[in-house]
């Protein structure tokens, strides 16, 4: 039988948190995300994590983006404080 995922949503004045977790094997691995603005927000590390690589590749991708044009429309980061 199958584990089923799952995601708990805790409730903040300030934004929302999610926490994806993932099961495979023995091992159990959870991510917790913000969610604010209709927006997902995750740091580099908890990117690799949740991809299964390391966070250089993570840094690799972002900086590849933001040499696009297409990046400039939409935010990529924000300053939580």
């Amino acid at each position: 039988m199958k584990k089923k995922k799952e995601e708990v949503i805790i409730r903040s004045s300030a934004a929302e948190y999610l926490t994806y977790v993932a099961s495979v094997g023995d091992q159990q691995d959870s991510i917790e995300m913000r969610y604010e603005d209709e927006n997902i927000w995750l740091t580099q590390k908890m990117m690799a994590t949740l991809y299964d690589v390391g966070t250089n590749t993570i840094n690799y991708h972002i900086k590849k983006y933001l040499k696009t044009a297409s990046c400039r429309r939409i935010q990529l980061f924000k300053k939580f404080e």
